[in-house]
């Protein structure tokens, strides 16, 4: 079981590349293996969720299987660093990257962005723990081995 991830992304609303590194919880492993009936079925958490929002802001999630255990838990959260080490970015910018991406999303949603204009960093905390906290509580039948 890892102890570590380090993740690049590119945000498409910022037009940056950051960097998320973080430790992940020493008893991942027994959190991923955890299994619990579901509406008379067996699911578990063992889908690790990377999310990136404008500002650099990331969670790291530990998700639930097809069947919906719920709630989310979350792993870690921060501020994901700006690369700015990067080779391809020093050769060919970002923006000549993802041109054709980028366009499509600017076209698509940039004037959405200027009407309603969006949390950036850590602003976005309270509304990720808001829908946590929405999120119906199916995880009240763990099974023991």
């Amino acid at each position: 079981m890892p102890d570590k991830a380090l993740l690049e992304m590119v945000s498409y609303h910022d037009h940056k590349r950051y960097r998320i590194e973080v430790d992940l919880p020493a008893d991942l492993g027994r959190q991923m293996q955890q299994v619990y009936l579901v509406d008379g079925r067996h699911d578990r958490r063992d889908f690790l969720y990377f999310g990136l929002a404008p500002g650099g802001y990331y969670e790291v999630l530990l998700q639930g299987g097809l069947l919906g255990v719920s709630p989310d838990i979350l792993l870690a959260r921060g501020i994901a660093s700006e690369v700015t080490d990067d080779w391809r970015d020093k050769r060919i910018p970002i923006a000549r990257q993802y041109k054709n991406n980028l366009a499509v999303f600017d076209e698509k949603y940039g004037a959405l962005f200027k009407q309603y204009p969006i949390p950036l960093g850590m602003a976005w905390a309270p509304i990720m723990d808001a829908y946590r906290a929405a999120q119906p509580k199916t995880d009240e039948q763990p099974i023991t081995k």
